[in-house]
């Protein structure tokens, strides 16, 4: 099942006067969305984290992680399994809502895809420059790195 991280470049992406950017972020799950398909959180801030996780996992500096979003009680489980394969468990007030599973290599991929397309509108917008894109840009060539030492391995 495909799992896709989603970010949108509309009305709802703002820029507070502190420089952190809200906006519209949400998990594609198929039939389902998590938190839902309307979720507004700090994209920049929440991206990071859940690369940083998958990075982690990847490279066995974890050995789980829970990645919370910033605004709500939400928060996501990664845990390995065997053959590169994770189980996600997406959770609402502590209570796993969905369970899937996905390869750490496509997980990733889709993260660093999504932090380049978010990138992009940072840049389209002159956001480039605050300390949390720099960070994030920082982030993505970890991931972009960690995925081609995957492919070296597989």
């Amino acid at each position: 099942m495909d799992i896709r991280l989603l970010i949108f470049d509309d009305e709802l992406l703002s820029r507070s006067k502190s420089g952190t950017l809200w906006g519209r972020i949400y998990f594609d799950l198929g039939q389902e969305a998590f938190p839902d398909r309307g979720w507004s959180d700090m994209v920049v801030a929440f991206i990071g984290a859940w690369q940083k996780a998958l990075i982690q996992i990847a490279t066995f500096d974890a050995d789980r992680r829970r990645v919370h979003f910033m605004d709500g009680p939400f928060a996501i489980d990664i845990t390995p399994c065997a053959d590169g394969f994770v189980i996600l468990h997406f959770i609402h007030k502590d209570l796993v809502k969905h369970s899937m599973k996905g390869h750490i290599n496509d997980l990733l991929q889709d993260a660093v895809s999504s932090s380049n397309h978010l990138l992009s509108i940072c840049e389209r917008h002159g956001w480039l420059r605050d300390p949390e894109t720099q960070e994030l840009m920082f982030t993505t060539q970890g991931g972009v790195e960690t995925l081609a030492a995957l492919e070296k391995v597989r």
